[in-house]
């Protein structure tokens, strides 16, 4: 519970991570194609925005790989459940993968999993975080898409080391 916070939107929790995070000039790596409103939190805090394609089983995990050997990554924000505006869905095995090569890299992973509750069929979809052995996933989340469109209202679960200086910036954004 102490590393949930809510947030307004899933939005606001990117952009908060965006902020403690990144510098002026770091790199950061997006699906290619994203959600364009990452790309514009991204380029606010002076991202250096990069691309890694992906398929019908979501990121390209080599290609991402092959992008990590290059100058130094922040994080990698991805949306690993119905990904906008592609809605392909990450495949187990391209979990897994992905979450090895965030923990021998030390790479930070930003989930956006702000559709995970509209499935209909099945089992729901886990969260990369559920099983992030490692604290290497930022989770975002939002209410927005299922109870209230009108309404910004969403969380972000970060691991141990950040909750100090979200719970900083948090307050210091809107007093909350």
């Amino acid at each position: 519970a102490r590393r949930i916070f809510v947030v307004s939107g899933s939005q606001q929790g990117l952009d908060l991570i965006a902020r403690l995070l990144v510098a002026p000039g770091d790199r950061v790596l997006v699906e290619a194609p994203t959600y364009t409103g990452a790309y514009v939190v991204l380029q606010e805090v002076g991202a250096r925005v990069e691309t890694v394609p992906l398929d019908d089983e979501g990121i390209d995990v080599a290609a991402l790989e092959a992008a990590l050997e290059r100058d130094p990554v922040r994080f990698l924000y991805l949306m690993p459940c119905y990904q906008n505006p592609t809605g392909v869905s990450l495949s187990a095995t391209r979990r897994t993968q992905l979450l090895d090569l965030a923990h021998r890299r030390g790479l930070a992973i930003v989930e956006d999993h702000y559709t995970s509750q509209l499935h209909y069929r099945g089992a729901v979809p886990r969260p990369l975080l559920a099983d992030d052995a490692h604290g290497r996933v930022i989770q975002l989340g939002t209410f927005s898409k299922i109870l209230f469109p009108g309404l910004r209202l969403g969380w972000m679960v970060v691991p141990d080391e950040l909750r100090r200086p979200v719970r900083r910036l948090r307050w210091a954004t809107d007093l909350s």
